[in-house]
């Protein structure tokens, strides 16, 4: 069907529809991008920062258990040993738990590389370390420092550079991770003002063509008004649609039709009136006529 035969009702109908199904996908769009997101960040809270979390724990817990070796050495009696003791195996249980945490999150092939290597200098370290403490408990302080230079600081060493390894590698999975949800959003800002700014557009389009779709019409139907009032009947009504606006330009111009109709009756009938006006006029002058003859004869005849 034409959009010029559509009813006003249809067409107001039609574009508030269109806009609100515009805004039903602004608004779906919207819950989407928002999911999405919400996801992503609980993705890098579960994940990304758990896996952090966890390497920076294994960073602390050893560089607090290499400074608790050195400790060893100056303790001045042994229930202050005892006691640095207990500090090693509270961190050994936090680095056990990280070292859990880890294996069961990490997937990529570097990062399960280095919690590989990290186990195994650690057990170099600890058995060294273990090594150390026991010389340390036999009073045997000098040949605990041999050990400690030869063995458990350059197994420390290695195991430090292994921790950094992977807690640098885990922080730049948080900043990538965090890098991506500031992109999703930025696509999801970028996006949902498109829609809006295409909602915007697509809403003054339709207000303007209707509204011109209306005024239109009854514009050129106030004008056929106008010009039949003045008695102007020779004006052109143009009908375009059957809508309702259309309708009443097809009333006017069958009304129009119908005045020149019937003032074309009427003069009709006037031109009929005057000839036979003009007939009787052109009798009376001929009986008249005919009546002074007959009057001029009558008078001969007496007078002879």
């Amino acid at each position: 069907m034409p959009f010029a035969n559509l009813t006003l009702g249809t067409r107001l109908g039609a574009a508030f529809g269109l806009l609100l199904l515009l805004m039903l996908a602004l608004a779906g769009f919207g819950a989407e991008r928002l999911s999405g997101v919400g996801a992503r960040n609980a993705a890098m809270i579960e994940g990304d920062f758990a896996r952090a979390q966890a390497a920076n724990t294994i960073n602390a817990a050893t560089r607090a258990n290499a400074a608790a070796t050195l400790e060893l050495f100056i303790a001045p009696d042994a229930a202050h040993g005892a006691r640095i003791r207990a500090r090693v195996e509270a961190n050994k249980q936090a680095i056990n738990a990280a070292v859990g945490t880890l294996e069961r999150l990490l997937a990529a092939p570097p990062g399960r590389a280095l919690l590989g290597k990290f186990k195994l200098e650690r057990a170099r370290y600890v058995a060294a370390f273990g090594l150390v403490d026991q010389l340390i408990g036999q009073a045997r302080n000098d040949e605990a420092s041999r050990l400690m230079l030869a063995e458990t600081l350059p197994a420390l060493d290695a195991l430090l550079g292994t921790v950094k390894a992977l807690t640098d590698l885990e922080q730049q999975a948080v900043e990538a991770s965090a890098a991506a949800v500031a992109r999703q959003i930025a696509s999801a800002r970028l996006l949902m003002l498109a829609l809006t700014v295409s909602a915007l557009v697509l809403g003054v389009a339709c207000a303007y063509f209707i509204t011109r779709a209306v005024t239109g019409p009854i514009r050129s139907a106030n004008a056929a008004a106008r010009r039949v009032a003045s008695g102007a009947l020779s004006g052109r009504i143009e009908v375009r649609g059957r809508a309702e606006t259309g309708q009443l330009l097809q009333a006017l111009l069958d009304m129009n039709e119908s005045l020149v109709r019937i003032v074309g009756a009427v003069r009709g009938g006037t031109d009929h009136i005057v000839s036979a006006a003009g007939q009787i006029a052109a009798g009376n002058l001929d009986l008249s006529a005919r009546t002074e003859q007959q009057a001029a004869a009558l008078e001969q005849t007496a007078a002879s």
